[in-house]
């Protein structure tokens, strides 16, 4: 399983996507730095969930590696 395959990872990053154009509509109309720093603010969250996300993922393959080694190796001594 490949991290290109999930469905979910690929569904947040396209709301989030849509989020920041959003955020950059706003911020074009109304040209404040209070919107800026929103943005900049929005766009680190945004950043820490994607890193988590993948951390997370990276994680649960190992762990499924893992598992599957262990399978094979007890279904060898069982033979």
């Amino acid at each position: 399983m490949t991290l290109s395959k999930r469905g979910l990872g690929r569904g947040l990053e396209v709301l989030l996507a849509d989020i920041s154009s959003l955020a950059g509509i706003e911020q074009a109309s109304t040209g404040s730095t209070e919107m800026d720093d929103q943005l900049a603010e929005a766009q680190a969250i945004i950043e820490n969930l994607q890193k988590e996300n993948h951390d997370l993922l990276l994680e649960v393959e190992s762990l499924k590696k893992l598992l599957e080694e262990l399978d094979s190796i007890i279904r060898a001594e069982l033979i």
